[in-house]
């Protein structure tokens, strides 16, 4: 596509009935082939007004010509992302909202051409004029987020050589603490401070004592406190049998001094757990320890904090607005302006590779039963694949530690499996990038 085509995307939009928005407009998500500043912001008012005379169009099939150029845009944006694929309920929520479109006609649209059941079931694909975000978002627009400052940490350890990845960055009485996981199999977390420069200095392999529940590894920290009190929360490898595969993952934390001697060490459990447990965020109210066991529905457990002995006492249910794949733990939640805020990470399952790995955020009440208020329906960010390793690596944005300073959020992340780096964000940027939930 040239220039001419492509800018003002309305016009393009309007004689081509093309579905070909992506990542630019951050209001609309539009034009990212050509990515001057005269394909941003000011074409929003074109890009209203052509979706307004879309929607009046009659409900005549685009050209055959059109359709395929149509389709064969979707697809190769589709494969080019490794073939994602929405959930189950997120395709019956887009569905319904096209059976009420007077531009659906036998399970195609008139706009685009499209197929529904297919065009649905790709995680890449968009509305033509843009109904699917819309019902998400009743109470208002939405733009975007994006870091302002990627910083990448050289982080060393011995042995040399290994991988450092999956960081928790945590302020504790005034003191910026971090932790990042050292190797792949058999990991180790190490813990050390980290200045204004993300310089690490100190750092030091955590002396956690291994047992039958994590002598495979220790790894993914995520840092939190309790009662005054550091603790680390880390991933036990439990292995098994004579070629000791992966039995299961356990959810555990250590208690530390404040020379980061490890004074406690326990493994959660509950009844049904899962074989592989993995990416709670646990936080402090009212001098409880919770953890947030899963996303959506919002589920709470109360967590015993010397035996790690944990029960669900909420579970509210919400719309979730999320649209990039299963919502999954990140960060610790962080206490600010009157509400924790989460980052977590969203997974989308791709059939060629092992998926994508991005960032989001939602924040929730400081008061039981915890309900959702606001979340992200788009990641803040996402892996760049120019920076994949390889073809076994997945693409990955891993959010495992958040700090708010100084109109800023800082947020630690496990970078393609391979390295550790921070994200700044703008906070009226991530506020912005919100939408309320509306029950």
């Amino acid at each position: 596509m040239t220039k001419k085509e492509i800018c003002p995307f309305a016009d393009y939009l309007i004689n081509s009935r093309m579905c070909s928005p992506k990542v630019g407009c951050s209001k609309h998500g539009v034009c990212t082939i050509n990515k001057d500043s005269q394909c941003k912001d000011h074409y929003c008012e074109a890009l209203d007004a052509a979706a307004d005379q879309l929607e009046n169009l009659p409900n005549t099939p685009p050209t055959a010509t059109a359709k395929a150029a149509s389709v064969a845009s979707d697809f190769g944006s589709w494969l080019a992302s490794g073939c994602p694929m929405r959930s189950a309920g997120e395709r019956e929520r887009i569905k319904a909202i096209c059976h009420g479109c007077p531009k659906y006609k036998d399970n195609s649209c008139t706009l685009c051409g499209c197929r529904l059941s297919t065009k649905i079931s790709w995680a890449t694909t968009d509305c033509p004029i843009g109904k699917w975000d819309a019902d998400k978002n009743v109470k208002g627009e939405y733009r975007k987020a994006s870091p302002s400052r990627i910083v990448d940490l050289d982080l060393v350890g011995p042995p040399p050589g290994r991988v450092t990845c999956n960081c928790s960055i945590f302020n504790f009485r005034g003191r910026r603490v971090f932790a990042y996981r050292h190797g792949w199999g058999g990991a180790d977390v190490y813990l050390g401070d980290i200045n204004e420069e993300y310089k690490v200095t100190n750092a030091r392999r955590l002396a956690i004592p291994q047992n039958d529940w994590n002598a495979g590894g220790r790894e993914d920290p995520r840092l939190f406190e309790y009662q005054g009190r550091l603790y680390c929360m880390y991933i036990g490898v439990q292995m098994r049998g004579s070629g000791r595969r992966i039995f299961r993952t356990n959810v555990c934390a250590v208690g530390l001094d404040d020379d980061w001697n490890v004074v406690s060490n326990w493994q959660t459990g509950f009844d049904r757990r899962a074989g592989w447990e993995k990416n709670w965020q646990f936080f402090e109210h009212g001098g409880k320890l919770y953890a947030i066991y899963k996303i959506h529905p919002h589920t709470v457990f109360e967590v015993d904090p010397e035996t790690g002995w944990s029960k669900k006492v909420y579970e509210t249910k919400y719309p979730n607005h999320w649209t990039h794949g299963a919502l999954r733990g990140g960060a610790s939640p962080v206490y600010h302006n009157g509400v924790f805020y989460s980052f977590f990470h969203g997974y989308l399952h791709s059939r060629h590779d092992k998926g994508t790995y991005t960032a989001g955020c939602y924040t929730f009440e400081a008061k039981p039963p915890f309900r959702v208020l606001k979340m992200t329906p788009e990641p803040i960010h996402v892996p760049d694949p120019s920076e994949r390793p390889g073809p076994s690596t997945p693409y990955v944005v891993y959010p495992c530690g958040a700090v708010h300073e100084n109109g800023k959020w800082v947020i630690s992340y496990g970078h393609m499996d391979q390295s550790c780096r921070i994200a700044e964000f703008d906070e009226g940027a991530v506020e912005r990038a919100m939408i309320p939930i509306l029950e």
